[in-house]
């Protein structure tokens, strides 16, 4: 199992009261396994993404990578993990402005490097990444010159280029148009079928026929939760 979610809650402190971003979701990811999951904004799909990375602490419940207890490592230690295992595709900006276009792209390649013994940088699977997202015509660009989709491209290029066997993205496609989007979740299609695992959040259920498991996360009351998609 690559991705254990044992009944996670997350509570916020609301004036005398708390409230649950997510409450009581379980949800596991094998090899191979593209899971998609859709909800309104609000719903707690960036939260339980940012839990399932081990960018936030669940207040109840278990998250286990590859069968380590994110709860008994200390930060460093979940740096590392996350670093040779997971790639992260967040929602908000998250390009370094001074860096061109490939170098962010390389970026995790060079984070990473003081963990071994450093290699040439792979400057030819960056290319390759970069080609697949539709931006080697742009590598020596800096983010100030590129759109919002284009700098949504970038960051799906840099989160693939150590070939996580997790990735995470959330709302990978929300600024790209039809074709673009189409692209991106065909990779994702490939990468899945490669036998990494993917975790997706959307706004919207169009993403799920690419996914071989959706789900809906929904507000029920005062809190958030994941509930199975039927139909195709």
């Amino acid at each position: 199992m690559i991705l254990e979610i044992c009944k996670v809650s997350k509570a916020y402190p609301r004036g005398k009261t708390s409230f649950f971003a997510v409450q009581d979701v379980s949800l596991s990811l094998d090899a191979g396994d593209f899971v998609c999951i859709a909800g309104p904004s609000g719903s707690g799909k960036s939260t339980l993404l940012a839990i399932a990375a081990g960018l936030l602490s669940p207040t109840q419940g278990q998250v286990c990578f590859q069968g380590q207890d994110y709860s008994r490592l200390s930060d460093d230690a979940l740096s590392v993990l996350r670093s040779q295992g997971i790639g992260y595709i967040m929602q908000g900006p998250s390009l370094l402005p001074n860096f061109t276009v490939l170098q962010n792209v390389l970026l995790p390649y060079y984070v990473r490097a003081h963990l071994r013994k450093a290699a040439a940088p792979p400057v030819e699977r960056a290319s390759m990444l970069l080609e697949q997202v539709g931006m080697l015509p742009l590598a020596a660009q800096y983010p100030a010159e590129l759109s919002g989709g284009e700098l949504r491209r970038v960051a799906i290029a840099r989160a693939l280029l150590l070939a996580p066997v997790l990735v995470i993205a959330d709302e990978p496609t929300g600024d790209l148009d039809e074709g673009h989007t189409e692209e991106i979740m065909q990779l994702f299609s490939r990468i899945a079928q490669e036998g990494a695992a993917l975790l997706v959040v959307t706004h919207d259920t169009a993403p799920f026929r690419y996914g071989n498991r959706s789900y809906s996360l929904h507000p029920q009351g005062p809190a958030s939760r994941l509930t199975a998609h039927e139909g195709p």
